[in-house]
């Protein structure tokens, strides 16, 4: 603390003021991120120069309040960048059905393969060794 915000303290304490908020002051208007949240949540397709009109504030400062607020432009609509629950067990689900199904078609042509080596070189049955050395580390457990 420098001496002449001591000073001021003192000055000011002495008077017989004690109290420790700011005092108002001109200047720059309070954002209202409540009003900001309830625009987004009534249209979430605004662009951030309808919502600087709306707000009455500086694009800049309607832009900064989004990130600060978490919200991305997704498909022209605002939305929270992290993702819920709901959504996270969503998209585990489809991981392990494109997973099983992409392991279902793997194997198919494992075996349209050996049967068609079985055909063309019947000399080569039972001698074939595939080597499965571009299959990805998480493959299911079906075509290991």
């Amino acid at each position: 603390m420098t001496e002449r915000t001591a000073q001021k303290w003192f000055k000011k304490f002495r008077s017989g003021n004690f109290n420790l908020e700011d005092a108002p002051r001109s200047g720059r208007p309070a954002f209202d991120e409540d009003a900001l949240n309830q625009l987004i949540y009534e249209d979430p397709r605004q662009s951030t120069r309808e919502l600087e009109q709306a707000i009455r504030h500086d694009h800049a400062t309607v832009a900064r309040h989004l990130q600060k607020m978490g919200k991305v432009q997704k498909l022209g609509a605002w939305v929270p960048h992290t993702l819920k629950d709901s959504h996270k067990n969503q998209s585990i689900n489809f991981s392990i059905v494109v997973v099983q199904t992409s392991s279902d078609l793997y194997c198919q042509q494992l075996q349209d393969l050996k049967a068609a080596i079985v055909i063309k070189r019947p000399s080569l049955n039972n001698r074939v060794l595939l080597l499965h050395d571009n299959a990805r580390p998480r493959v299911a457990k079906m075509t290991k």
